[in-house]
């Protein structure tokens, strides 16, 4: 014990001389607390600039970017940000991102009764049930990880990457809707691609949980063992019918992947290491490419194949899909493509969320969101 927690002094001191605070800082629970508060403290945004605002009051800080999601969703949308202070947030923050909310989105960490007054609409959202918040907001929303893939009707919708948002400074949905406008006319010179991990021991844990699911390891292997002479793993001059980057040995950068992303027609869309939903397909959506993938029905509402989408059940069904791909017309891709535009706009873009939830009658209500390991808890 005294020896752990020796390493653990040590890791503290040396990297906080490397500047990497965030894993010194995560060595003890204090240091964690400390850290969190401190750039809550510092990052913490006092004006108000809009006319909506939400308050925040969260326990579980080991969510990492499905946290950074949420919150963002609200930011892009224009509400003012408040995230109650709170021990159990700050010393359990822990995951990709999580310091983000404090560093980027500039969740404010004090507000009073008198400030709520001044919002046009003020809401209430908290990860464990409160059965009654002050009259001042119209809404209280208690969050519920467990609802993940149930098909629940407000089920917030599988976001970007976070460091979309960050690397390119979006902090509006005006500032994304640009972005994507001007790439749209992107040429397109890939009929069919793929950018990311494509193979890792990991991608088997999957099945654990979705059974009937084929794998990330094993799509790829499909796919190499019947199209080997039509893949390539660099972009070519001319068409290229299947595009696969391995991000082992060729990643792009993330500021380039949107403008690569959109010069695909198709996207093959692998299930992750625990669960079905990855950020490129979103991403893949959001700039017009038609997504292949196996696990339509986990949508919500549910894809559907050959209208906004192109889905496989099996290894047979996934080598034809990928030959109707190849093969399918112009004019029937732009149609399926117009419609994958507005499957994005209308059930996976953050505002589609926030006016679902402001449209809703109920006073009180739940939300579902999406966590990793932590919608999968049985």
């Amino acid at each position: 014990m005294i020896g752990n927690v020796l390493k653990k002094n040590y890791r503290l001191l040396i990297y906080s001389f490397k500047g990497n605070y965030e894993y010194a800082c995560s060595q003890f629970r204090f240091t964690n607390t400390l850290y969190a508060f401190t750039l809550h403290f510092i990052h913490s945004k006092h004006k108000q600039t809009y006319k909506k605002a939400v308050v925040f009051s969260l326990e579980k800080g080991d969510l990492g970017r499905y946290i950074f999601n949420l919150i963002n969703t609200y930011r892009l949308s224009e509400y003012d940000i408040y995230l109650k202070p709170s021990y159990s947030f700050y010393k359990s923050c822990s995951g990709l991102y999580i310091f983000e909310i404090f560093k980027f989105l500039n969740t404010s960490i004090f507000y009073t009764k008198r400030q709520l007054n001044k919002y046009d609409y003020a809401i209430f959202i908290s990860d464990i049930k409160v059965n009654s918040v002050d009259k001042i907001f119209k809404k209280n929303i208690t969050i519920d990880y467990q609802l993940a893939f149930k098909n629940h009707p407000y089920t917030l919708p599988f976001p970007f990457h976070p460091l979309l948002y960050i690397n390119n400074g979006f902090r509006k949905l005006e500032h994304v809707d640009i972005f994507l406008n001007e790439i749209s006319s992107t040429t397109k010179k890939v009929e069919i691609g793929f950018a990311g991990q494509i193979n890792h021991p990991s991608y088997t844990q999957l099945n654990q949980h979705f059974p009937d699911l084929i794998n990330r390891n094993r799509i790829f292997e499909i796919l190499y063992s019947n199209f080997e002479e039509s893949i390539t793993t660099e972009l070519e001059n001319g068409t290229n019918k299947i595009f696969l980057s391995d991000s082992n040995t060729n990643r792009i950068a993330h500021k380039d992947w949107p403008i690569t992303l959109a010069t695909f027609k198709f996207f093959i869309a692998p299930p992750g290491f625990e669960m079905p939903f990855c950020h490129n397909i979103i991403e893949a959506m959001a700039c017009g490419v038609i997504p292949i993938l196996q696990y339509d029905t986990y949508f919500v509402p549910q894809l559907e194949n050959n209208i906004n989408c192109l889905t496989y059940k099996s290894k047979e069904d996934l080598i034809n899909t990928i030959d109707l791909a190849l093969k399918m017309d112009n004019k029937n891709i732009e149609s399926i493509r117009d419609n994958v535009l507005e499957y994005y706009s209308k059930n996976l873009s953050p505002i589609s969320f926030i006016k679902k939830i402001e449209k809703h009658s109920n006073t009180s209500m739940t939300i579902s969101v999406i966590s990793g390991k932590h919608s999968l808890i049985k």
